[in-house]
């Protein structure tokens, strides 16, 4: 595959072609055919991540994080709660609005796949040289601290 990057790449560019790069040659598909066998979607799948990761979100609050219609994400939920994936409990300050929550069995889902993905991820950064993936090791490991000191924010705006 020919480089898509140039010097006026964006971060975001870089990060794509850097994981699109990753993906080629390992079973990329690993954790599609996780999600197909436990009959997750994508959008399900994201929604679970938001509330792995936010204990608990209202309804639009996960709309807004998706970028989905709350219709859609409405629908959405609800199959979340029908799979026992996730839990939705009316808000202890406010009856009228309902709290999610992931359960138990959402929990062991996002980490099933969540451990498909760090494999094949190991294995592809395994084909870069040594002293090259521990530099890159190293400097991952740096931003992750500053990114996980960041106060939590549900909503992504995209940036410029």
């Amino acid at each position: 595959m020919p480089s898509i990057t140039t010097a006026a790449s964006s971060p975001g560019q870089l990060m794509h072609e850097f994981m699109l790069q990753l993906s080629q040659g390992t079973r990329a598909g690993s954790g599609l055919a996780t999600m197909h066998a436990a009959g997750v979607t994508l959008p399900q799948m994201m929604a679970l991540h938001i509330l792995h990761t936010q204990p608990t979100c209202t309804v639009n609050e996960l709309a807004e994080a998706l970028g989905l219609p709350m219709s859609t994400t409405s629908v959405l939920v609800q199959r979340l709660v029908e799979k026992k994936w996730a839990r939705r409990t009316e808000n202890p300050n406010d009856r009228r609005e309902k709290q999610l929550s992931l359960s138990k069995s959402g929990l062991n889902l996002i980490t099933d796949l969540d451990r498909d993905r760090a494999k094949t991820l190991t294995r592809s950064l395994a084909d870069l040289p040594k002293p090259l993936r521990e530099e890159f090791l190293v400097v991952v490991g740096k931003c992750l601290a500053v990114l996980r000191a960041m106060p939590a924010r549900i909503v992504q705006k995209d940036a410029p």
